[in-house]
């Protein structure tokens, strides 16, 4: 089954037992819109030119999401770099990309969707894998590949570096082997011959991670501090 780097990415982010997704969601979250644009250029849709993002094919794909950030590029006055579309798309459009990843999974049956009452109030959406061969399959190739030294194309360093980014390595390969192959695939994306365009988004994602937890961390000991000062008042 040919399926897209997103997809790839997010069943493998999803818990199988608990249909949801790893407590990791922000480093899913940047590395899924950043899979969009690995996604682009592996089916010849971008280059990158001088740090900048450059449309060599505006043709429409038939999926809303590629489709979207198509048009996104298209309206642009002038050529963007990879972290101008990353930052853009994750402030206004990465709940609306996650959602339809997972129904695009869902359509195609390899996800089933319920709908589940949290304290008998709140519907909350839970995911469960109908085809579990999918993400079997996916886990054993990534791990064969990194195992045996097998000659990789581009499509399996790309998804090997969203396994890093998304910090998915102890839930793709277990835990004994995580920190190896964390190495491993870091090694890897280092080589001199990696796209210009898989580089730049692996430098923009962490930067952006990196960022987004320091301030989620700061927003949270200044919570801790504000209680401890109220209750102490």
């Amino acid at each position: 089954m040919n399926i897209n780097l997103l997809e790839s990415l997010t069943i493998l982010a999803l818990d199988d037992e608990k249909g949801k997704f790893y407590n990791n969601l922000v480093y899913y979250t940047y590395s899924l819109i950043g899979a969009i644009f690995l996604e682009m250029a592996l089916q010849k849709q971008i280059v990158l030119e001088n740090k900048k993002v450059k449309l060599i094919n505006s043709k429409k794909t038939g999926n809303g999401i590629f489709d979207e950030v198509l048009e996104e590029i298209q309206k642009s006055k002038k050529e963007r770099s990879v972290k101008h579309w990353i930052m853009k798309l994750h402030q206004y459009k990465s709940s609306k990309i996650k959602k339809q990843t997972l129904k695009q999974l869902v359509e195609q049956n390899i996800l089933r969707e319920e709908e589940k009452k949290i304290l008998g109030l709140f519907k909350q959406k839970r995911y469960f894998l109908q085809k579990r061969n999918v993400k079997d399959d996916l886990k054993r190739r990534l791990e064969n590949l990194l195992t045996y030294s097998s000659k990789m194309n581009a499509k399996d360093l790309m998804i090997l570096s969203l396994v890093n980014l998304a910090q998915l390595n102890k839930e793709v390969f277990g835990k004994e082997k995580a920190k190896t192959n964390e190495k491993r695939i870091k090694e890897l994306t280092t080589q001199e011959n990696i796209t210009s365009i898989l580089s730049d988004t692996i430098d923009v994602i962490q930067e952006e991670i990196m960022a987004a937890t320091t301030i989620a961390i700061l927003a949270a000991s200044t919570s801790i501090t504000t209680t401890s000062v109220a209750v102490n008042s």
